[in-house]
């Protein structure tokens, strides 16, 4: 079984995470991680939005999720700054 038997081309025919566990037979988590992996390993284009995970039906799509994962990134990064400004005063970073 890989994650992508599950996962349609389009927006329009997202699967929902929950969905995709139930349909696949694992857990949300593990959803999580074969996706993730499908994206790395496999270099799949798998989309994941508030409507669920698809493939790109058009290049708009991809840039859309590009530009999404790039703003998410970009919080992340500004959130964990001052973690790591803490470890820094305590000699660990």
């Amino acid at each position: 079984m890989i994650i992508e038997d599950f996962i349609l081309e389009g927006a329009e025919n997202a699967i929902s995470l929950s969905d995709l566990a139930h349909v696949a037979g694992i857990s949300d988590r593990a959803v999580r991680r074969e996706v993730d992996d499908a994206r790395i390993k496999r270099k799949a284009l798998i989309i994941g939005d508030e409507n669920g995970y698809y493939f790109p039906a058009e290049i708009a799509d991809i840039r859309g999720y590009v530009c999404r994962r790039k703003a998410s990134i970009s919080t992340s990064k500004k959130a964990l700054a001052p973690f790591v400004n803490a470890l820094r005063g305590h000699g660990n970073g």
